[in-house]
């Protein structure tokens, strides 16, 4: 770099020589600069005119790094891999001091007694694995579920969308005294207590990403430690139009939002967050991609599942 300056600009070795000598950079629209002050005439080859830095993407704001990697680490301790008779099925996370959401199809014809909740498996700040913290259910188990819808399991997708009774979603009641500190880590990989712990709110009236927005995933693709998937533009909204011009929506309740973001298998009952770490939709299928299925992932909106907790008079577990 030091040397394509100087060859752009030869005397700046000189320059670089003169005591309190300095250079002031404006923007291309103000005024003519004045550089100063010099000896022997030197600087003078060093009046530019830049351009500012710019804000290229609107849609993704400057943020307070420390406060945004706490509230990262913080939901990765919210999610935990669901297991069915002991094999990795899918991925959930606290909405409650003792309640996890999943999807429907994660545990779909399972016996309560063979669901497990599995906290905190990760890669710690060492670089090794670490099994985490295996959670059973609690009376009654499966407290209140919505199915999936048909169309989607075979893979068909039409321009009218899921209807508002397929939620997929799972709300499971689990034994939060299991959910205990485990062994001492390194103090930057200090687990939370139960209390500390906390759970990810689920909101009345999500402000959903507009399209081309971020969109984060906390995950267990393939049975994996717990990883974060995140896409600078991975929001692309309620409709979907494929190769051949044709619209897909997802009817008049908007019970599907899609977005780029990277899942994989395992990934069913993602927290799907904004930017602000919001909570929008709990992510629970993928599309590969065909003229009739343009390439897409989905969840279902968050504002949805809730209003079914409480219709159903299970607010109470989401607080």
């Amino acid at each position: 770099m030091r040397e394509a300056i100087a060859g752009i600009r030869p005397r700046i070795q000189d320059f670089a020589k003169v005591e309190n000598a300095r250079v002031k950079v404006i923007h291309g629209d103000g005024p003519e600069p004045s550089i100063g002050p010099t000896k022997d005439g030197l600087g003078q080859d060093f009046h530019e005119l830049v351009e500012l830095q710019k804000i290229t993407n609107p849609s993704i704001p400057m943020i307070n790094g420390r406060v945004w990697a706490k509230r990262l680490y913080d939901n990765l301790c919210r999610v935990c891999q669901i297991e069915v008779d002991q094999v990795a099925r899918g991925t959930g996370f606290l909405v409650g001091p003792n309640a996890v959401l999943t999807n429907w199809h994660v545990v779909e014809n399972a016996a309560p007694q063979s669901i497990r909740c599995r906290f905190d498996y990760a890669i710690d700040m060492a670089g090794a694995a670490r099994d985490g913290t295996v959670v059973e259910l609690s009376d009654p188990g499966i407290v209140l579920s919505s199915p999936y819808w048909a169309n989607e399991k075979k893979g068909l997708r039409t321009p009218g969308g899921a209807p508002p009774d397929c939620l997929d979603f799972a709300l499971l009641h689990i034994n939060r005294d299991q959910l205990r500190r485990p062994e001492p880590r390194p103090a930057l990989d200090e687990l939370p207590t139960p209390e500390e712990r906390g759970f990810v709110q689920i909101p009345a009236n999500p402000i959903m990403p507009n399209a081309g927005h971020p969109l984060i995933i906390l995950q267990h693709p393939q049975g994996l430690p717990v990883q974060a998937a995140l896409d600078t533009s991975g929001a692309i909204g309620w409709e979907l139009s494929d190769q051949n011009g044709n619209l897909y929506w997802t009817g008049p309740e908007n019970t599907r939002f899609r977005y780029r973001t990277n899942t994989m298998g395992g990934s069913s009952g993602s927290p799907c967050f904004s930017m602000d770490w919001k909570l929008v939709a709990l992510h629970h299928m993928g599309h590969t991609g065909s003229a009739l299925a343009p390439v897409a992932n989905q969840g279902v909106p968050v504002g949805l599942i809730r209003k079914k907790i409480v219709e159903a008079g299970f607010e109470s577990y989401l607080s």
